[in-house]
């Protein structure tokens, strides 16, 4: 292959790969078959060319890897490119570590795939060598024992450049990395380690043992060496960033720190948002703890109430509770007095303040004192346990600028919690006289409305919109005009004040009573009206009870009425059946003797009749009475309403012999019903009585059954006189009977007491009727069960 040398250094620009003799290059066809390989393939795998051409180069493989290699080749042979990480054979079954990267190319004229091996080997002898004076494959390396969990070498270039010496670096974790910073970074890296993966072009800064700032990014690979699994992590694209720039941007993120965490402290969440600022002071520090510590009432002992830990840092909050200031007196004494405790090293400390902080593992430590109006109350503090941290000064000057903030908002929620509890005693004396307060902007329209009356109505605070025109959709539609009446001749200057009881729909429907009074209290120069407040009553209780005394009054003087009807008709009523009692007891008190037993018996049948019949007029006025006090009972039972109805009209025709035309039609075979068949069955013989008595000719009756959307309708037609239009309105009034009832007996109770028996059931009754033609009551029942 000597004498196409010229393509293949083509091919290895056109991959993306510096350069090396050690790089093995396969030409394959478009099977995946080796067609040509170089010279460093029998170097670096000991196979002939002979032994390779025309095999498939997923067979180069560890058997491990080769359905990977075959999945991911396969991809690449429809065209989609790629490369992968996957050691190959020698020809001695030994491991050689390899990067492949695959593309299509022309070869002697056809098309074909080259697969570049970037042979990782070098790396592998790096370690053998200790990494001395290795400067030809990416120099700045560390590798690490997966097992260790440890990193257990570092060559020179990474030395050098991060200004560190070997043991800072040999033997330590992924947390302990000094010049790893950032939560964030760690996190990745530390996941990608824990798991054994490996990682591409990572970006990250990191810093150097003398602060100085740099950008990188770092590639992260998986090696068996000498039966042991290790990573390399091999660092590139170093390049020290200049000190100015560096500054700039380290402002920046300090003034966006700043910003964010005077955000978040006036933030309606502040307790949430406390934590939340926390976390972020830690992250941009890197610092492995943040923390609030608050006093008690008598500022003896001190509580842990916020923190947050870096990655790889224990929580200490449940073990920091009630701690006495009398064991450590040197604490508070250092922040009153000094205004901090600062350390890089906390055994400088006094011996009280290290008894508490070593044992929580904190090296160096940064606290800043808490005031509320100038008496202390907590403190916030920044540990660093991994290392005695070198803190900068611009670090320092952030987090005292940063516990000024904390403190500052601190003391402002203590205040507004004064001034809130303050304020919820006036709204609980408000809430308990069933108050509320408003205050309206006339020139923005914004309406302020106190939260307990908000809630009154079943509403958060903030599902209200706090304007005017959002406070009226609450009024009922029939309301609406006179509320806005009364507040424009108020803001008119016409009346004194703004009066109005009106009604209100809660959030879930209910209907309430207010009294709103208030007046505008603010003008500018030209006497227009600013503002104006006022306050709500709940009239509810007392609207109710007026409704029910005015309902008692009109059931009372339905009663009157009612009594006084009665009197009236049952003064007619009476007479016949009553002169007819009397003349038949007295023809038999008299004429006894003379009478055979026909005559006798006839007089008897005669006083029996009408006995019965005044027992029907008083039994019918005494359930129009129960109906009337509300006492009208039902015991709905579910019911077969069709062959209820068939029972009932099937007698009537017996009785009726043939002098009636009734009939029955049902569109449906069956249905059931919740009904009390007892009443139904009294309605339904009042109808078809009323209907017979007031068809004095041929009477024709039809009674319809229908199912309807939720019940049935019953429609009982005649052909009878029909009932005048004048006197619809009063047809089920208790002893009212039609102006063209003439002669025909009747009480004017039997449509009343059809009327409460379809109410008992929660339908309704309708009339249909035409003078001289006839007339159609509708009975409509719902399938829901009725009762009192």
């Amino acid at each position: 292959m000597s004498n196409k040398n010229s393509e293949f250094n083509l091919f290895k620009q056109k991959a993306v790969f510096s350069e090396s003799d050690s790089d093995m290059v396969f030409v394959l066809s478009s099977e995946g078959l080796i067609i040509d390989v170089n010279q460093a393939v029998e170097t670096t795998l000991g196979y002939t060319q002979a032994q390779l051409l025309g095999k498939e180069l997923v067979t180069l493989y560890p058997e491990t890897h080769a359905q990977e290699v075959a999945s991911q080749l396969n991809q690449m042979l429809q065209g989609m490119g790629g490369d992968f990480y996957f050691p190959m054979l020698t020809s001695q079954g030994d491991i050689s570590p390899v990067d492949t990267k695959i593309f299509h190319a022309t070869w002697v004229g056809n098309d074909v795939l080259i697969a570049l091996c970037h042979n990782l080997a070098l790396p592998k002898q790096v370690y053998k060598q200790r990494l001395s004076g290795v400067e030809t494959f990416k120099p700045e390396l560390f590798i690490y024992d997966l097992k260790k969990r440890r990193f257990i070498a570092v060559n020179h270039a990474v030395l050098k450049i991060l200004g560190y010496n070997p043991d800072d670096l040999v033997h330590a974790s992924i947390n302990e990395l000094t010049f790893l910073h950032l939560p964030g970074q760690i996190l990745e890296i530390g996941n990608a380690v824990n798991k054994g993966m490996g990682i591409k072009d990572y970006e990250l800064i990191v810093t150097s043992k003398h602060g100085l700032p740099f950008s990188l990014t770092l590639d992260i690979d998986k090696f068996s060496v000498s039966g042991k699994e290790l990573l390399f992590f091999v660092i590139t694209h170093i390049t020290e960033l200049g000190a100015a720039q560096e500054k700039v941007r380290y402002q920046l993120l300090q003034q966006k720190l700043l910003a964010s965490v005077s955000q978040l402290l006036n933030e309606p969440e502040f307790y949430r948002n406390l934590a939340e600022v926390l976390r972020l002071i830690g992250e941009h520090t890197g610092v492995s703890r943040t923390y609030i510590f608050e006093d008690n009432e008598a500022r003896t002992e001190t509580f842990n109430t916020f923190e947050w830990c870096n990655i790889g840092i224990e929580p200490a909050i449940d073990d920091l509770q009630g701690i006495p200031y009398e064991i450590i007196p040197s604490w508070k004494r250092m922040l009153i007095g000094e205004g901090r405790v600062f350390s890089t090293d906390i055994m400088t400390l006094p011996a009280d303040a290290v008894a508490i902080l070593e044992p929580q593992g904190i090296k160096s430590i940064l606290v800043y004192p808490l005031y509320n109006q100038k008496d202390f109350y907590g403190f916030i503090g920044f540990d660093e346990c991994v290392r005695n941290k070198v803190w900068q000064e611009d670090e320092v000057e952030l987090l005292r600028l940063v516990s000024n903030i904390i403190s500052n908002a601190l003391e402002r929620r203590q205040m507004m919690l004064t001034i809130t509890e303050n304020e919820t005693r006036l709204k609980l004396a408000i809430g308990n006289a069933r108050e509320g307060v408003w205050d309206y902007n006339l020139n923005s329209g914004a309406m302020y409305v106190d939260e307990l009356w908000c809630r009154s109505l079943g509403y958060e605070p903030h599902e209200l919109e706090p304007t005017y025109d959002a406070y009226l959709k609450l009024v009922v539609p029939e309301d609406l005009t006179l509320v806005r009446e009364e507040m424009d001749k108020h803001i008119e200057g016409k009346t004194e004040y703004f009066d109005c009881i009106y009604r209100v729909a809660t959030k879930h429907g209910e209907i309430r009573w207010l009294q709103n009074k208030g007046k505008v209290i603010t003008y500018d120069k030209e006497g227009k009206p600013l503002r104006a407040i006022g306050k709500f009553s709940d009239l509810t209780s007392v609207k109710l009870a007026e409704e029910k005394l005015v309902e008692a009054v009109h059931r009372e003087k339905e009663l009157g009425e009612l009594k006084s009807r009665f009197i009236a008709n049952t003064s007619h009523e009476f007479r016949t059946p009553l002169a007819t009692i009397l003349m038949a007891s007295e023809s038999l008190s008299q004429y006894w003797e003379r009478m055979d037993q026909d005559q006798v018996k006839a007089r008897l049948v005669k006083i029996n009749q009408q006995v019965v019949h005044l027992t029907k007029i008083v039994e019918n006025v005494l359930q129009i009475s129960k109906a009337h006090q509300g006492r009208m009972q039902m015991n709905p039972e579910m019911t077969e309403v069709v062959e209820l109805c068939k029972g009932i009209i099937n007698e009537r025709i017996q009785l009726e012999k043939a002098a009636v035309d009734l009939v029955f039609d049902s569109s449906v075979q069956s249905y059931r019903l919740p009904l009390d068949a007892v009443l139904i069955r009294q309605m339904l013989h009042n109808l078809l009585q009323n209907a017979i008595r007031y068809t004095p000719v041929k009477p024709k009756i039809k009674v319809t059954l229908a199912p309807m959307a939720n019940g049935i309708e019953l429609r009982i037609t005649d052909n009878g006189i029909g009932i005048p239009e004048t006197d619809l309105p009063f047809l089920f009034t208790p002893f009212f009977r039609a102006s063209n009832a003439g002669h025909t007996a009747g009480n004017g109770l039997g449509l009343s007491i059809v009327n409460e028996i379809v109410k008992l059931h929660k339908g309704k009754i309708e009339v249909e009727s035409t003078l001289g033609q006839g007339t159609t009551f509708v009975v409509s029942l719902p399938e829901g069960k009725g009762g009192n």
